[in-house]
């Protein structure tokens, strides 16, 4: 099990808030997984200024202080969206494409934020049809469940399945060859006022990070 304090998790949400880290946050690793938070400031979409998935960069920092992997993630507020454009006018495509030609990674995991409204607690998002996914599904699945998560709600591509427009795990897995999942994380679960919920989420997460290592 893992402890932690929680106000250190808020001071690692803070720095993503505070618009003082770089443009994007590339963190080495000394395992072949990378932990990717597109969306951990606001960004932009088709002219729209678009929320945080708040944590989700704390989320990445965390599990790089605690298992060792490599991290990217959106450091300040873009005029641009990781998650969605092109990687010809991506910059967050372009880093993590460089990354990945230059460092071992077998895997990527890209975190997101869903709201609390939503159905799920979880949602796996595999992108694009491609050999050696459900493995890797089933592989998070389990360490979700082996924290607690109500099978039912841990969801495979329905809402969120990483397939349409630019999304990062798309692009790994169609232009890169790297392996990928989006995890889709219900607000309720990235919460430092329910430590119960996030200490679970931390434990699968970390879980899921050594199992792909």
């Amino acid at each position: 099990m893992t402890s932690m304090n929680f106000d250190d998790f808020l001071n690692l949400e803070q720095a993503f808030q505070s618009g003082n880290l770089p443009p994007l946050l590339v963190l080495p690793g000394s395992i072949p997984v990378l932990v990717s938070a597109p969306h951990a400031v606001t960004h932009w979409r088709d002219g729209r200024e678009k929320n945080a998935d708040l944590y989700t960069g704390a989320l990445a920092l965390w599990l790089h202080a605690q298992t060792g992997c490599a991290v990217l993630a959106a450091g300040q507020s873009p005029d641009a969206d990781g998650n969605h454009d092109p990687a010809s006018i991506s910059p967050y495509k372009q880093e993590l494409a460089r990354i990945l030609q230059d460092d071992p990674v077998k895997v990527v995991l890209d975190l997101h934020g869903a709201k609390a409204s939503q159905p799920f607690d979880v949602e796996l998002g595999t992108g694009p049809g491609w050999e050696g996914k459900s493995p890797l599904v089933q592989k998070a699945r389990l360490c979700f469940l082996a924290q607690g998560f109500n099978p039912e709600k841990i969801w495979s591509d329905r809402l969120f399945s990483a397939a349409k427009t630019e999304t990062v795990t798309r692009f790994c897995i169609r232009d890169l060859k790297v392996p990928a999942l989006q995890l889709e994380i219900n607000r309720k679960y990235r919460d430092p006022d329910n430590p119960e919920n996030l200490t679970m989420l931390l434990n699968a997460l970390k879980d899921l990070v050594i199992s792909c290592a």
